[in-house]
């Protein structure tokens, strides 16, 4: 499933042997490699306490709602139209249901054949060149349709100082 991530829950027991350890972590995003040097990226969440079950063994379930929970508060929804075009051609080609402007296109399950055929859409829907390096530079929603907005407005205002030029030339003449 191209959205399981990995997530460390932790909480400090104050006379706990590795407390100074565990103070120095606080919540956020890491870069963490296994034996074979394969780099995850882990969410460190600090709890006040691990939910436990009626045996006493740490309630993953309850962990794992509490993840979603968090997810769905941190998506942000798109807020144009370019973002909800885009957001709808990754949604299609990934079989995601929902996407926010900041999540990672490769992170989700994005390979490079299914990004040649987001820059096809693209590239259809906004009749401009977009590249496979511009996914790779602008891998988010919120990034892509910003680059899209910028070439669009840069398009235009080329198309505007040709005629402007064309105009000041057959004055001169």
């Amino acid at each position: 499933d191209p959205l399981q991530q990995l997530t460390a829950y932790f909480s400090q027991n104050s006379n706990a042997k590795n407390g100074k350890v565990l103070s120095n972590i606080n919540e956020g995003k890491y870069k963490i490699s296994d034996r074979f040097g394969t780099v995850s990226h882990c969410t460190a969440i600090k709890l006040e306490q691990l939910p436990l079950t009626v045996t006493g063994e740490i309630d993953r379930e309850q962990l794992a709602q509490q993840s979603v929970r968090q997810m769905t508060i941190d998506r942000v929804k798109p807020r144009n139209e370019i973002e909800r075009q885009i957001a709808q051609i990754w949604q299609d080609l990934l079989g995601i249901n929902q996407i926010g402007v900041g999540d990672n296109f490769f992170e989700l399950g994005g390979n490079s054949l299914l990004a040649t055929q987001v820059i096809s859409r693209l590239n259809q829907a906004y009749s401009i060149e977009i590249t496979l390096q511009n996914l790779f530079k602008f891998p988010t929603i919120e990034g892509i349709a910003q680059h899209i907005e910028m070439s669009r407005y840069v398009a235009q205002n080329k198309a505007i100082s040709t005629i402007e030029l064309e105009e000041d030339y057959e004055d001169i003449l």
